[in-house]
């Protein structure tokens, strides 16, 4: 369980802060904090990936449970932040998330 605690750089445009985990786990609140998200898009929704995407690619995120709260991260490594702004395709999305998750056990 030594990667379940410790740091992870989220990735985020230009940018790549480190931030804490716990227990496998991230808020993107704690992300918001930091990058400051939704002041600058307000009620958006954040989500993290496992590798950056290319142009036109299908987007798997991060399992989150409750949404906002992503598992399975593991220190030192790094994951790419995407932000949805639009709600219809943040509910696509998020069907799609507990499709791709359903029946898994994520850290």
């Amino acid at each position: 369980a030594a990667l379940a605690n410790g740091q992870v750089t989220i990735k985020y445009s230009m940018y790549a802060e480190k931030f804490p985990i716990s227990e496998h786990k991230l808020t993107a609140a704690t992300i918001d904090e930091t990058y400051c998200l939704s002041d600058v898009m307000p009620g958006c929704f954040i989500h993290l990936a496992e590798k950056e995407f290319v142009h036109g690619e299908e987007h798997h995120y991060m399992k989150e449970d409750p949404p906002g709260t992503f598992h399975g991260l593991m220190a030192d490594e790094t994951y790419w932040c995407y932000v949805q702004q639009d709600p219809e395709q943040e509910k696509a999305d998020l069907e799609r998330m507990r499709a791709h998750w359903a029946g898994v056990v994520v850290g």
